[in-house]
């Protein structure tokens, strides 16, 4: 599946998603310049520049919920699946055997957030994130 690479970020208390990503060679942090109009290729200027750890950086899944919403990293879905609603963060598991977004603490039967959207058993409704809406998880 062919996707758009986006993400957006939470930075000073608010969710963005007009931002460059550089890389500041520390692995967990990345510096966003917040005003890309002002940004070169080369450097943003402090003026608009913040360094941020990486955990606030979240990517797009290249799906979208029931309402057409996009799906990020970090949104906190309603998931309606055989007749039973729950709520779950959607997590990026990066790892070798399994490179998937799909619901934290997940226990149905499908195989990562796309298999799921695509099983027509499984309705899935973005209905906030951790940043703005944690209490939607407990």
């Amino acid at each position: 599946m062919n996707r758009p690479i986006k993400f957006r970020a939470w930075v000073d208390e608010k969710m963005i998603t007009d931002f460059l990503i550089k890389s500041t060679g520390q692995a967990e942090i990345y510096s966003v310049c917040t005003n890309v109009s002002l940004c070169g290729a080369q450097d943003c200027g402090m003026q608009t520049e913040r360094r941020i750890d990486k955990k606030f950086v979240m990517q797009y899944t290249g799906l979208l919920d029931k309402r057409g919403k996009e799906i990020y990293e970090g949104d906190i879905a309603s998931v309606n699946y055989e007749g039973e609603k729950e709520t779950y963060e959607i997590k990026w598991f990066g790892e070798e055997e399994y490179p998937a977004f799909d619901f934290k603490n997940w226990d149905g039967d499908s195989n990562g957030l796309s298999e799921a959207i695509q099983g027509s058993h499984i309705e899935i409704e973005v209905v906030g994130n951790i940043y703005e809406n944690k209490d939607l998880l407990k």
